[in-house]
């Protein structure tokens, strides 16, 4: 299935509204808007597949290096799935999110001194790891859909091209809004029917993960008693 670009976006944007005279600019500011509500979506939907944007030119993944126990992350980073640290063997090991308003103190007073990490505890941009110390971080995260530019507009728009067409509507709303135009009212009934389409298929991009099966058991033996020992 071949990308549209994002001038093809633009060029059904027009369409939709009518406004064959707004600029590209104008555009590419509500295709923006459409794209972070478009990774919202798909970032919050239920299901383990980490989806991302395939105008991203490198892996959702990054390291970190900790220091005294704590590190400030990159903006960009906005729901953390997964914490590994660097080992002494050189090999990289999964450490556990914990809370203090689980253990009912302090985490540094609980995990007090020095030693192999354990645990992260994640607040704000700050993520600290328990025992303290030194040590390299690796963090898989979720990220938003790059922005649209308008010098880029040959570009691909970097999504599904089954979704692509929530994106330019959702634009065409924005733009449409304080207008009298009814076209508007399907625009948005449109909008619903995609938005629930989008959830649904990011909760099923987890296909092949293992189910866990269960036996059918004859009637004939669920009604049998147990007799005593």
């Amino acid at each position: 299935m071949q990308n549209n670009t994002v001038q093809t976006l633009i060029d059904y944007v027009k369409d939709l509204t009518g406004l064959d005279n707004v600029s590209d600019a104008k555009v590419i500011r509500a295709l923006n808007f459409g794209v972070d509500n478009y990774s919202y979506l798909r970032i919050t939907s239920s299901g383990t597949w980490q989806w991302d944007s395939r105008n991203q030119g490198d892996l959702n993944r990054v390291t970190a290096l900790v220091v005294g126990g704590k590190a400030e992350l990159e903006d960009e980073l906005i729901a953390l799935e997964h914490v590994e640290v660097l080992g002494v063997d050189g090999k990289y090991f999964t450490v556990h999110p914990k809370d203090s308003r689980s253990t009912g103190e302090p985490l540094e007073t609980v995990y007090s001194g020095n030693g192999t990490p354990q645990y992260y505890d994640l607040d704000g941009r700050t993520l600290r790891l328990y025992p303290t110390g030194t040590a390299t971080v690796r963090l898989s995260f979720s990220r938003a859909h790059p922005r649209y530019s308008v010098d880029a507009l040959t570009g691909p728009t970097g999504v599904s091209p089954i979704d692509e067409e929530y994106i330019a509507m959702y634009a065409a709303d924005r733009l449409m809004i304080g207008s009298a135009d009814t076209a508007r009212v399907a625009v948005r009934n449109e909008l619903a029917v995609f938005e629930a389409r989008i959830k649904d298929m990011a909760s099923k991009m987890d296909r092949d993960t293992p189910r866990r099966l269960k036996a059918t058991i004859p009637s004939t033996f669920t009604r049998r008693s147990r007799g005593k020992r």
